[in-house]
C-alpha cells in the first residue's frame, strides 16, 4: 500500500510529464506554422475527431467524457476565411474543403459555402466524347470538346461511372469514308457516325476501313497495338485505324471486313497471358494489352504487344493487382526504429511494382494494417500501444520514459487509436499528420490522469 505523500509524488510525476508533452508539442507545431506557413488539413482533422476510440486496459476502470475533447479546438486550427468549394469557371473543376482567401485569388476560382461542393455548377453528368466518356461537370465537357476538338454530348440524368461508360460503348461504329474529290482512292477513318459527321464522312457501320467493298487504300492487318480505354491488342490497317482483336488465325479475325465483338472473339474468357495466338486480354481476369518485355512476358506470334499479367513478383512473393505493402531500410516498431530512418510504400500496379517515398524523419509513416482492403487501422497500427518503448519511439527516449514511469510503468494506461483511413485500402504512407493526432492524444492523456 502506497502512503499518501507517495501518491501525491506520483501524481505531481504525472503532471510534469504532460506538461512537459505539450511544451514539447507546442513547440514542434509552433515552428511549423512560422517557418513553412503550414497549414492543417481539414479533412483529416475531421476524421480523426470522429473516429477516435480509447480502449482501457484491464487496470483502467472507466474513460473520460470525451465530447469535449478536440472537435472544436482542433477545428480553431484550420486557415482563415472559411472552407466550402471551388470552381475553377475555366477548367469546369470543382475543389471541395477550399479555403475562401485562396480560391477567390485564382483567376477563375468562384467560391462557394458548401464544403462537399453541392452546388449546381459541380452537378456531375455523363460527358461523352467520341468513344470516350467519364462523368464530369457540365463545364468540364465543355472544355474537353474544346481540347479535343470533336463535338460532344453532356447527360445529366446519368450519375454513375459504369452507366456512362456504357453509353460510350453502345454507341455504333464503323467506317467514316472521306471520297477523293479527284477520283482516286478514298481513304478512310474508323469511329462512331458522330465524329464522321464532324469531318463530312460517308458512314458504314459495323465496317473496317479495310473491307474490300469500300474501295479505301487501307490494307487490312499491318501491325497490331493497345488501345487507350481497352484491354485486348488490336490489329490495326495501313491507315493506322483500328480493326478486331488480335488473333494469328487472321481470317477469323478480319470477319469479312466486318466488325467482331470481344464475345465472339479467340480466348473469351481467359486471360490469355500464355496464348501465343490470342489477344482477347481481359482485365478482370488479370490481364491487359501491353508492350513485350523480354525475359517478362510470353511473346504472341504476330506483333510486339502480349496480354500483361497483373500481378507482381516481389522477389518470391506473387503480389495481387492492387495490392500494397510496406518496406523499411531497417528494423521497426518495438522502439527499434533507428533514428531518421525512413519508410517507404509499394504497390502493384497492373504488373509492376511502384515504390512510394514517405517523409524523412518519421514525419510520415507507412502502416500496415493485415487485411487486403481494409479501411481502419488498429492494434499494432499507428501509434497502436504507448506504452514503453513505443512512447520512446514517438517523443524521445529521455521524455518517453518520463512518461511511461509517470504512467506506472507502462502497465496503468494502454491506449490504442482507431483512425479511418480513406486514402489507401490497405494501408497508409504518411497522408496522416502526425503533431495533429498527437495534440489529440495528448489532451486525453491529461484527461485520463485527472
Amino acid at each position: 500500500m502506497k502512503n499518501k505523500k507517495e501518491e501525491n509524488q506520483e501524481k505531481e510525476k504525472k503532471y510534469i510529464a504532460v506538461f512537459e508533452i505539450i511544451l514539447f508539442v507546442s513547440s514542434i507545431l509552433g515552428f511549423s506554422f512560422i517557418l513553412s506557413g503550414y497549414q492543417i488539413n481539414n479533412d483529416l482533422i475531421n476524421e480523426v475527431d470522429s473516429f477516435f476510440i480509447l480502449i482501457p486496459s484491464v487496470s483502467a476502470q472507466s474513460l473520460p467524457d470525451l465530447s469535449s475533447i478536440g472537435g472544436s479546438s482542433l477545428s480553431s486550427l484550420s486557415g482563415s476565411g472559411g472552407n466550402g468549394c471551388c470552381f475553377d469557371t475555366n477548367e469546369g473543376l470543382c475543389t471541395p474543403n477550399s479555403i475562401k482567401t485562396q480560391c477567390e485569388s485564382k483567376q477563375d476560382g468562384q467560391w462557394f459555402s458548401s464544403t462537399s461542393c453541392e452546388v449546381n455548377q459541380c452537378e456531375l453528368g455523363c460527358c461523352i466524347l467520341g468513344q470516350e466518356a467519364q462523368l464530369t461537370t457540365e463545364r468540364r465537357c465543355e472544355k474537353l470538346e474544346e481540347l479535343n476538338g470533336i463535338p460532344g454530348k453532356f447527360d445529366s440524368s446519368v450519375k454513375d461511372e459504369l452507366t456512362c461508360v456504357g453509353l460510350a460503348d453502345s454507341q455504333s461504329e464503323g467506317a467514316c469514308v472521306i471520297l477523293d474529290s479527284e477520283g482516286g482512292e478514298n481513304t478512310c477513318k474508323f469511329g462512331t457516325k458522330t465524329e464522321c459527321q464532324s469531318i463530312g464522312g460517308e458512314f458504314y457501320e459495323n465496317y473496317l476501313c479495310s473491307n474490300p467493298e469500300l474501295k479505301t487504300n487501307c490494307e487490312k492487318q499491318v501491325n497490331t497495338n493497345c488501345v487507350e480505354g481497352k484491354d485486348e491488342i488490336y490489329w490495326f490497317d495501313s491507315c493506322g485505324n483500328r480493326e478486331n482483336i488480335y488473333d494469328s488465325n487472321k481470317d477469323r479475325s478480319f470477319n469479312d471486313g466486318k466488325i467482331l465483338s470481344k464475345e465472339n472473339s479467340c480466348g473469351v474468357g481467359s486471360n490469355n497471358i500464355r496464348s501465343q495466338g490470342c489477344g482477347n486480354c481481359d482485365y478482370g481476369e488479370g490481364s491487359l494489352c501491353a508492350a513485350y518485355k523480354s525475359g517478362q512476358d510470353k511473346k504472341k506470334t504476330d506483333g510486339d504487344y502480349v496480354c500483361r499479367d497483373l500481378n507482381c513478383r516481389d522477389k518470391l512473393k506473387i503480389r495481387t493487382n492492387g495490392e500494397s505493402w510496406c518496406v523499411y531500410d531497417g528494423k521497426v516498431g518495438n522502439g527499434n526504429d533507428v533514428v531518421g530512418s525512413r519508410h517507404f510504400r509499394e504497390l502493384c500496379v497492373n504488373g509492376e511494382i511502384q515504390t512510394e517515398p514517405c517523409a524523412d524523419y518519421r514525419k510520415e509513416i507507412c502502416v500496415e494494417t493485415g487485411g487486403f482492403g481494409s479501411e481502419i487501422l488498429s492494434g499494432n497500427g499507428l501509434l497502436g500501444g504507448l506504452t514503453g518503448n513505443a512512447i520512446g519511439d514517438i517523443f524521445g527516449g529521455d521524455l518517453g520514459g518520463e512518461l511511461t514511469g509517470g504512467l506506472g510503468g507502462g502497465s496503468s494506461v494502454f491506449l490504442k487509436i482507431l483512425i479511418k483511413v480513406e486514402l489507401f485500402a490497405d494501408l497508409i504512407c504518411g497522408k496522416i499528420v502526425l503533431e495533429e493526432i498527437l495534440l489529440h492524444a495528448l489532451k486525453t492523456l491529461t484527461a485520463l490522469l485527472k
